[in-house]
């Protein structure tokens, strides 16, 4: 049950293999700081693995966290995963599940600023296989997802999904289908100036234990499905609020 701490500074460059953060009951925290410091990956990152650890990685003023196409977990097997990243940091992953194979694991992610971005090379579930999950977008930031995101992944446990969009030049862009609330619930909220684009179709609740909603409210504030093809309850109950 230790305490672990990494830091990245000062322009450095550390690569690395698989990392668990937070095992075995445990507490472990890296942050990468500063612009020209990068921390590169050949492998998995999983921030907070096993039973009641906790994880957290900080990704600071215009610092870079690269995974390539590797997959990223925030929270994997009950365990709480942390992910925060501004000052114009720079994130670049493979896939993304948020709390999954868990019965109470719950992973956030922060994403803040201006010039701040996090590139998903693949898909990426909020909510997935019994945890929970939360996506918060602030300030400008900018998330994009080559593929398909899904919110409320499936029909266990804790399973939901949580997006926020808030703030003039934030956005979250998905190149596939968005499914919000696939077996279990999710809530998406774009406000003060948010754009979330989907690049493929939109469903608000796919299932009957899935109960979902979007809502977009404040100037400027905006959803935008651009193949004009939403969803809203289909097989479950949805509501998209303007």
């Amino acid at each position: 049950l230790g305490t672990g701490r990494f830091l990245i500074s000062n322009g450095a460059t550390v690569s690395s293999e698989g990392v668990h953060l937070g095992d075995g009951g445990g507490s472990g925290t890296a942050t990468v700081s500063g612009a020209g410091s990068s921390w590169n990956f050949n492998n998995s990152l999983y921030i907070g693995y096993d039973n009641n650890s906790q994880g957290t990685v900080n990704v600071l003023n215009g610092a870079t966290l690269n995974l390539g196409s590797q997959d990223l977990y925030i929270s994997y097997d009950n365990a709480a995963g942390t992910l925060n990243v501004s000052g114009g940091s720079t994130v670049i992953s493979g896939e993304v599940s948020f709390g999954y194979y868990s019965e109470t694991g719950q992973g956030v992610a922060n994403i803040s600023g201006a010039g701040t971005t996090w590139t998903v090379n693949g898909d990426m579930t909020i909510g997935d296989e019994g945890g929970s999950g939360e996506l918060n977008i602030r300030d400008g930031a900018v998330v994009s997802v080559s593929d398909r995101l899904r919110m409320g992944g499936y029909d266990d446990n804790i399973t939901r999904g949580d997006l926020l969009i808030t703030g003039a030049g934030s956005r979250l862009t998905v190149g596939g289908d968005a499914e919000i609330g696939y077996e279990r619930p999710a809530i998406v909220v774009i406000i003060n100036g948010g754009l979330f684009q989907v690049l493929g179709s939109t469903s608000i609740s796919e299932d009957s234990t899935a109960p979902s909603s979007v809502t977009v409210t404040g100037q400027g504030s905006r959803f935008e499905s651009e193949n004009n093809t939403v969803y809203i309850g289909n097989y479950g109950e949805g509501s998209l609020n303007v």
